[in-house]
C-alpha cells in the first residue's frame, strides 16, 4: 500500500511538476506573445501612420499640383483674355490708323482742290491795261503801236472759268511795204479793236500750282488800215472772224504768274465792198483779176508771259487762192513782237 501510494506520488508528483511547468510556460509564453502582438499592432500602426503621412503628402502634392496647375490654367487663360484684348485693341488701332490714314488722304485731296480751286478763283475779275507794243513792222520800219486793253472774268469755277478779252489799238502809222502784215494780223495797223472770249477748262493732269488749260476761243476783230501808193493815202477797212484753241501752262505762286501758251486757229479776214476801192488801189490790184475780198488763213501762235512781260511769235498761212490775191498777199507770214503791260486796276 504504502508502495503503491508511494508509486502513485512518485508519478503524480512530476504531472505535477510538469503541469505547474506548464502553467508557468503559458504565463511566461502569453505575455510574450501579446507583446509580439502588440509589436506588429504598432508597427503595422507606425507602417500604416507613414502610409497615411504618405497618402497625405500626396494628396498635398496632387492639391499643390492642381492649384499649380489651376495657376497656370488661369495664367494661360489670363495670357490668352489678354492677347484677345491686345489682338482686339490692335484691330482697334490698326482701323483707327486706317480711318484717319482716309482721314488725311481726304483732308490732303481736298487742301489740293481748295488750294486749286483758290488758283482758279484768285484770278481777276476784271482789269485794265496800258500796253506797248512791238512787232515785225517795228523791226521792218521802226513801227510801234500802242494799246488800251482790258479783261472781264464773269464765270469762276473751280475748273473751268470765262474771260472776255476787248483791246484797242492806236498811233501806229504804216507803209505799202507793211500793207500784208497790217492786213493779215489784227495787232499791226492804224487802229483796231479785237474782243474776244475764252473758256478755260482745267486738264486733269494739273496738281498744286501747276495748272494745265484748254481754252477754245472765239476772236472779232475791227481793223481800219492805212496806206500810201504813189502820191495818194488811202484807207480801208477789215472785219476778222477767228476760232480756235489755245493749250496753256500756268504758274501762279504768289504775285508770280507765268504763262506758256500755244493756240491754234482759223482766221477769215474780209473787206467790206465800201472799202473795196481804196483796199485794190493799195495793192495795187488792177494787175489781178477777180480779187478775193476774203482771205482765209490758217496759223498758230506761241506766248509766253511772265507777270506783264510777254513775248509771242504769231504765224499764218494764206490758204486762199494766189491768183486771186496780191503777190505780196500769199504764202507764209510770220509776226514776232514783243508786249509791256502797264497795269492800270486789276480786281
Amino acid at each position: 500500500m504504502i508502495k503503491h501510494c508511494i508509486i502513485l506520488m512518485a508519478m503524480i508528483l512530476p504531472l505535477l511538476a510538469l503541469g505547474q511547468t506548464s502553467m508557468n510556460l503559458n504565463l511566461k509564453t502569453r505575455p510574450d506573445v501579446s507583446q509580439k502582438k502588440m509589436l506588429d499592432l504598432k508597427q503595422k500602426i507606425k507602417e500604416n501612420e507613414e502610409s497615411l503621412n504618405f497618402y497625405n503628402a500626396y494628396r498635398n502634392a496632387v492639391n499643390q499640383l492642381s492649384l499649380n496647375e489651376k495657376a497656370a490654367a488661369d495664367s494661360i487663360s489670363n495670357e490668352q483674355k489678354t492677347d484677345s484684348i491686345l489682338k482686339k485693341e490692335k484691330e482697334k488701332i490698326t482701323g483707327e490708323n486706317t480711318r484717319l490714314q482716309l482721314e488725311v488722304e481726304k483732308i490732303s485731296n481736298l487742301n489740293t482742290q481748295a488750294k486749286d480751286s483758290l488758283h482758279i478763283k484768285s484770278l481777276s475779275t476784271f482789269g485794265l491795261y496800258g500796253i506797248g507794243n512791238t512787232n515785225t513792222s517795228t523791226f521792218n520800219n521802226l513801227n510801234a503801236s500802242g494799246k488800251l486793253s482790258g479783261f472781264i472774268r464773269p464765270l469762276k469755277h473751280d475748273n473751268q472759268f470765262l474771260t472776255l478779252n476787248f483791246a484797242y489799238n492806236i498811233n501806229a502809222s504804216n507803209s505799202d511795204s507793211l500793207l500784208a502784215s497790217t492786213f493779215l494780223f489784227s495787232d499791226v495797223g492804224q487802229n483796231s479793236f479785237y474782243i474776244n472770249g475764252t473758256y478755260g477748262i482745267k486738264l486733269n493732269w494739273s496738281e498744286g500750282e501747276d495748272i494745265y488749260l484748254c481754252s477754245p476761243l472765239l476772236e472779232f476783230s475791227y481793223k481800219n488800215i492805212k496806206g500810201r501808193n504813189t502820191d495818194s493815202t488811202r484807207n480801208f477797212y477789215t472785219i476778222n472772224l477767228t476760232v480756235g484753241c489755245t493749250l496753256q501752262y500756268l504758274l501762279i505762286d504768289g504775285n508770280d504768274k507765268i504763262s506758256l501758251a500755244l493756240t491754234g486757229y482759223y482766221a477769215n479776214i474780209n473787206v467790206p465792198s465800201q472799202s473795196e476801192k481804196d483796199y485794190k488801189y493799195l495793192f495795187k490790184a488792177q494787175d489781178v483779176k477777180d480779187l478775193s475780198n476774203s482771205i482765209s488763213c490758217w496759223g498758230f501762235k506761241i506766248a509766253f508771259q511772265y507777270n506783264y512781260f510777254q513775248i509771242f511769235s504769231d504765224c499764218r498761212w494764206v490758204v486762199t487762192d494766189p491768183k486771186k490775191l496780191p503777190e505780196s498777199m500769199g504764202g507764209f507770214h510770220p509776226n514776232i513782237g514783243v508786249t509791256f503791260n502797264a497795269q492800270i486796276f486789276e480786281r
